[in-house]
């Protein structure tokens, strides 16, 4: 049964990860990932970084048919320096004119040789700026920009700061609150002391003015108790993110993802003492970069990948939703002159019939024209799409488990010709079915988007 899909849905959140999965590899520029983040101003862009040796650039792609598209990237201004970039992050800006507009935040905080000197050009800072304003990508995959551009001049802010203790930690994870900006640095490592001592710089410290160097002494533990517990080598913390409304925090090492929700009514900064962490496996070449989608219903890893050949290159991985329907062998085909039909598989991890419901969102631009709802999935599925004239369009897929928990996610596009001619149903025999079931919906356009992309 086909319904309208109310377009306020609201979803729960999967309860829980398991299966890690390679999407893609990433471009060639992308060479030693070492942060990974979703853009809030423009859903379905993502922001990275190459870890040391690479200059103060922040590449943007984003992920279509399960594949790594490139944007290119933005070199910042300001000359920040790139000593040794390790995580990246969004969140508010830094006073009243700029909170209600996005910052990406860059860690250069890696320290592993232990002589990041507070005072000096070689000094552990934050860098910050205005998310870039980038052009969403359309549904024809041609017209792909391939940028290279400058974050905004002027606008770069240097915060250096130094650890409350005097230790010269070497730290790999950073985060901001997307509400507050409270941003958290977590240590990877120090001499003969276990990982896992967490920091905190506040976001609206009179001190902080733009490209000044402050002595941030005042730097204070989160908790004067490890988040996790020690940590030794090989095991290091190498990223963590803040979902993007702020209720749960997700820390990766090289084989290991911990992703903490906070309790209803909670407080943030106790969550990791009173709340028992979800662990999945996400061993990978070098893994050091985690992230929320922007919607925060999924997770994404990467992996570092190196500059020789004879290791994996940088990849990007996915964490799917643990015991719950998910999408698989994709495929689209044109029907009549203005018709298309989509198929998939529906699988659960024990592959047992499905209870589950699905969506299917399509049109010319992100904001999709016309969705649709299948009330109940079957193993193998079909949604005929209608109404559509020659162009590129996009499509999006989603399974929901019984909980209505959204648990795998499959975008797309698609160039509709029209050249197949509308059929002219002929009189005959009725025919007996037999086949296994497949259900197959006929989707009419019961949304107009007047949302423009920006």
């Amino acid at each position: 049964m086909l319904v309208a899909l109310n377009p306020n849905r609201a979803h729960s959140i999967c309860p829980n990860y398991s299966t890690h999965t390679i999407l893609d590899d990433f471009e060639f520029r992308l060479v030693e990932v070492s942060g990974l983040v979703a853009s809030r101003r423009h859903p379905g862009i993502y922001w990275a970084h190459n870890d040391s040796g690479d200059g103060a650039r922040i590449f943007a792609f984003y992920i279509r048919c399960n594949q790594v598209r490139s944007l290119g990237y933005y070199n910042v201004s300001g000359n920040p320096g790139a000593v040794d970039w390790e995580d990246i992050s969004i969140g508010p800006g830094p006073d009243t004119a700029t909170a209600n507009r996005d910052w990406i935040y860059l860690a250069d905080v890696g320290n592993n040789s232990g002589n990041r000197n507070f005072g000096t050009s070689n000094s552990l800072r934050i860098v910050r700026f205005p998310e870039p304003n980038i052009t969403v990508p359309t549904a024809d995959p041609s017209t792909t920009p391939d940028l290279v551009g400058t974050t905004e001049v002027g606008s770069t802010q240097i915060l250096p700061f130094s650890y409350s203790d005097g230790i010269q930690y070497d730290v790999e994870s950073f985060a901001v609150h997307p509400s507050n900006g409270r941003m958290y640095l977590l240590t990877k490592r120090i001499v003969a002391v276990a990982s896992g001592e967490m920091f905190a710089l506040n976001l609206n410290d009179p001190k902080w003015v733009p490209a000044v160097g402050i002595n941030w002494n005042n730097l204070n533990k989160a908790s004067p108790d490890h988040l996790l517990p020690p940590n030794p080598n090989p095991t290091y913390y190498t990223a963590m993110d803040i979902s993007p409304d702020g209720t749960r925090l997700a820390i990766r090492t090289y084989s290991t993802a911990y992703i903490f929700t906070m309790n209803q009514g909670g407080v943030f900064e106790n969550m990791w003492n009173s709340v028992v962490p979800d662990q999945n496996h996400v061993g990978e070449h070098q893994g050091e970069a985690i992230a929320f989608s922007y919607d925060g219903e999924f997770l994404f890893t990467a992996s570092e990948g190196d500059k020789d050949d004879n290791v994996p290159p940088a990849r990007i991985y996915n964490l799917s939703c643990s015991d719950a329907p998910t999408i698989h062998n994709v495929s689209l085909q044109e029907i009549s002159s203005n018709q298309a039909a989509i198929s998939w598989s529906t699988t659960d991890a024990s592959s047992n019939p499905i209870v589950s419901s699905g969506t299917v969102e399509w049109g010319t631009t992100p904001m999709y024209s016309s969705f649709a709802q299948v009330s109940e999935l079957l193993p193998e599925q079909t949604i005929a799409l209608t109404n559509l004239q020659p162009g590129n369009y996009l499509y999006n897929i989603e399974a929901y488990d019984s909980a209505a928990r959204l648990t795998d996610r499959y975008e797309c596009n698609f160039t509709f010709t029209g050249s197949i001619p509308q059929a002219t149903p002929t009189p005959g025999p009725t025919a007996t079915n037999t086949a296994t079931p497949t259900r197959t919906a006929t989707a009419t356009p019961t949304r107009t988007s007047t949302a423009t992309p920006t």
